[in-house]
């Protein structure tokens, strides 16, 4: 079915790159900075609201000096909010804290940010801060990023 649907999305996005050329007598330099963006937008995937919902597997939490840590999280929906819980934590941010959190959008589309606030904190007092300079980012169906913290997640069992 990917395959397919690439198929589709490339034959689109030829005809209209052709279209574009001879429409506007563009240069080719022109033409593929065009096919950049439109190739972009005809290959995001769109989820409903449900599809943060479940386990995740997220690599790249840090505590003291060490950014390599890797923490089992679940999401939840609550009072119209995407709640990540830490199921396995460290000494900066325990379980069962929120890791992150932010408004449920209609739909989820991949390359689309959500803004959301994360949870910080250090061993003398983990827990005890957040910050909203935060943004889910989907990547793919099994797959998202926080920006801005170096985390990804793929969904866990």
């Amino acid at each position: 079915m990917k395959s397919t649907k690439l198929i589709n999305s490339l034959a689109i996005l030829f005809m209209i790159m052709f279209n574009y050329c001879l429409a506007e007598d563009n240069s080719i330099a022109q033409t593929y900075s065009f096919l950049q963006k439109e190739t972009k937008t005809a290959l995001k995937e769109t989820y409903g609201e449900d599809w943060m919902k479940g386990n995740w597997i997220g690599q790249g939490y840090g505590c003291i000096g060490r950014n390599d840590i890797t923490e089992d999280i679940y999401v939840e929906y609550v009072n119209g909010e995407f709640v990540a819980k830490k199921i396995t934590g460290d000494d900066c941010v325990p379980a069962p804290n929120v890791t992150f959190r932010g408004k449920l959008p209609d739909k989820f589309e991949t390359g689309r940010s959500y803004q959301c606030t994360i949870t910080l904190g250090n061993p003398y007092a983990p827990a005890s801060t957040s910050s909203n300079n935060c943004k889910v980012v989907p990547l793919e169906k099994d797959k998202f990023k926080v920006d801005g913290w170096g985390l990804e997640f793929t969904r866990g069992g």
